[in-house]
């Protein structure tokens, strides 16, 4: 036989083994895809069966997400510049407490500031109007003008004062409990506080995530045993949480789960659950 005519038949065989394993990774994700429905759909069940809903459009997509350690290297403080967009012309900075807390004293009012990261700005009525167009935006630019990277949580009012509170990221992932708020009363910025960190990030752990329908499964499992009630959930975010609020901090992987009575957490690792916020 011409080796042409060889060459011509191993062609074809090679051909016919590449479609016949494609045909099969195209079954098994078809599979994959199927029973991933499937295991959505009893765990959307689940919940209804215990009074809580939750809108299939929610379900959020996987994520992996490493543990880490930020050292918290000394920038904790947010530095007098930013601090002078909200302030004003610094007139005169105090350091107390041994240099771990720092007052600027400007035309708009003060700031106290401490090296772990927490923050606390009063400005004097009448200063930062609220932009009743994009007051969530408004919010945020204010932040990142003091240095922070955030993305909006939730907005209450009650008696004319509204709080806004925003998520701190890092690196474009939200910390939970890195939570500044800021508080307009009669239409005016009144206050700014919260904590946020900084420093260097440096991998500890990395972690094999659960997968959701388990981190679901979890999540109610906490909710019955420790007697909380909730009839809806309204986002599930994936993101850290910090477990010690001095340097150096520890971010942990979690999943938070936002209700109509508060928010929770569930470790994206080992399934632990936490009541990480109430509604008041």
């Amino acid at each position: 036989m011409e080796w042409s005519k060889i060459k011509n038949i191993i062609l074809v065989i090679l051909l016919s083994v590449n479609l016949i394993l494609l045909s099969m990774v195209g079954c098994q994700e078809q599979q994959s895809a199927q029973n991933q429905r499937q295991a959505r759909q009893s765990v959307l069940t689940l919940l209804e069966e215990n009074g809580i809903s939750m809108s299939e459009s929610l379900w959020p997509e996987p994520v992996t997400l490493a543990a880490l350690q930020v050292d918290g290297d000394g920038g904790g403080t947010i530095q007098k510049g930013q601090a002078a967009t909200l302030l004003g012309p610094i007139q005169w900075v105090e350091d107390g407490a041994g240099g771990l807390r720092t007052t600027y004293y400007g035309l708009n009012g003060t700031a106290e500031l401490t090296t772990s990261g927490w923050f606390t700005f009063r400005l004097n009525p009448g200063t930062v109007p609220l932009d009743l167009t994009d007051p969530i935006g408004q919010g945020q630019t204010i932040l990142s003008r003091l240095g922070l990277e955030t993305v909006w949580a939730c907005t209450q009012e009650q008696n004319g004062v509204l709080e806004q509170s925003y998520w701190q990221c890092w690196d474009g992932t939200p910390v939970f409990n890195c939570r500044p708020t800021l508080t307009w009363e009669n239409g005016f910025l009144s206050r700014v506080e919260g904590q946020h960190i900084s420093g260097t990030a440096a991998v500890t752990e990395q972690i094999s995530c659960l997968d959701l329908p388990t981190v679901f499964v979890h999540f109610l499992s906490g909710m019955i045993r420790d007697r909380y009630l909730c009839s809806e959930i309204t986002a599930v975010t994936a993101g850290y949480e910090t477990t010690f609020l001095t340097p150096p901090f520890q971010l942990t992987p979690v999943w938070n789960i936002t209700t109509d009575t508060g928010e929770y957490h569930v470790n994206a690792a080992t399934g632990a659950f936490s009541q990480a916020l109430a509604v008041s």
